[in-house]
């Protein structure tokens, strides 16, 4: 069975941790009410900062830089089998014919997704007990100043960070959760 559950970022890691452990085929749908931090271990954001501004840090063992989430972004987490050898490229292509039904000039480059140049979705995997998690990023507000601040007090960034204003949240979402009862 597939379950899809609407959670809080504060309950995000056990339940990823307990999908993968426990080998549940589910999606996750996080839409955070303030910032949230989500940290690449391995990758320097600015700790200072989080902290002296109460901010929600959590850290992942994933591929990719640090999410930088604001209220009305959302974010999605699905976990799957490794048997169905579904991968990133096609969580991507995916993700990209939904936004194309409402954006031009959507282009996948790396693992994100950008619309016009600029980034406005990411893309993380880490697989364990023979489960993929995919964990991804819809940016609808403008955390551009926050994302340098956190992100790239220390270097330039790569690509160019943007948010989607051509159509709300609850579309997304509701694009989303049927892509994933029909699949």
């Amino acid at each position: 069975s597939f379950e899809i559950k609407h959670i809080e970022p504060s309950q995000s890691l056990y339940e990823w941790n307990r999908i993968l452990r426990d080998k549940v085929t589910s999606a996750f749908i996080l839409k955070p009410q303030n910032v949230v931090v989500w940290v690449n271990t391995s990758k320097p954001y600015n700790k200072e900062y989080c902290i002296e501004n109460n901010l929600e840090v959590y850290e992942l063992t994933s591929g990719g830089g640090t999410i930088v989430s604001n209220k009305g972004d959302l974010q999605l987490a699905i976990c799957l089998p490794n048997h169905l050898q579904i991968g990133t490229s096609f969580m991507l292509d995916s993700i990209a014919k939904m936004l194309g039904k409402y954006l031009n000039s959507v282009e996948i480059v790396g693992n994100d997704i950008l619309v016009d140049g600029k980034k406005v979705y990411g893309i993380s995997s880490v697989s364990q007990n023979d489960m993929t998690l995919f964990v991804m990023q819809f940016s609808f507000t403008d955390n551009s100043e926050l994302i340098d601040t956190i992100c790239h007090f220390d270097s330039t960034p790569a690509k160019e960070p943007y948010y989607i204003t051509e159509f709300d949240v609850n579309t997304l979402e509701n694009e989303v959760i049927a892509w994933l009862t029909s699949t």
